[in-house]
């Protein structure tokens, strides 16, 4: 599945965000918060 996503910092995290789903979730480093921003759509499309 693609999904349309948009990163962006907000103080010192980053924050990734689907614009689809509106599920979003941050890390420390831009890459981190897109492997948690993965771990939380898995879980959204399991539910």
């Amino acid at each position: 599945m693609l999904c349309t996503v948009v990163v962006f910092k907000e103080d010192d995290v980053y924050i990734a965000k689907d614009l689809r789903t509106s599920v979003a979730d941050e890390g420390d480093t831009m890459e981190e918060s897109l492997a948690n921003l993965k771990a939380a759509l898995e879980l959204y499309y399991d539910e």
